[in-house]
């Protein structure tokens, strides 16, 4: 099951990234840890963080 996204601040298709839809629309890289969060309809890559319900770790 895969989706196409789009990213316009990052190649979601390098470096053998892998990605997953996390909650909310997020878009989450199974590698680094790190969450593209959709604010104000533009994905930004950040920190996964538990405590807000727009992230979503990529793994523990």
């Amino acid at each position: 099951m895969s989706a196409s996204i789009s990213c316009p601040m990052a190649d979601c298709g390098s470096n053998g990234q892998s990605w997953r839809t996390g909650t909310s629309s997020t878009v989450v890289n199974l590698d680094s840890s790190l969450c593209l969060e959709e604010r104000s309809g533009w994905p930004v890559m950040g920190s996964c963080e538990p405590s807000k319900s727009t992230q979503h770790w990529a793994k523990e």
